[in-house]
């Protein structure tokens, strides 16, 4: 298995909308979308933790 794990913010924060649609000028707001939470809310949010420590559970159990 590989040592790195990656996760999308928008995935991690539930975002509905893509943040960068590749191709789109105008019909899409691209690098002007902002996310839900900033940084100082992100590392705090109890969802965001919740769904870290599950991934570090689940990779615990793949490396035995």
């Amino acid at each position: 298995g590989s040592m790195l794990q990656a996760i999308q913010l928008e995935d991690l924060l539930f975002e509905r909308e893509q943040a960068n649609l590749p191709g789109t000028v105008d019909e899409h707001p691209n690098w002007r979308r902002r996310l839900s939470l900033n940084l100082e809310e992100l590392v705090r949010d109890e969802t965001v933790l919740a769904v870290i420590d599950k991934v570090k559970r689940l990779r615990r159990v793949q490396q035995l």
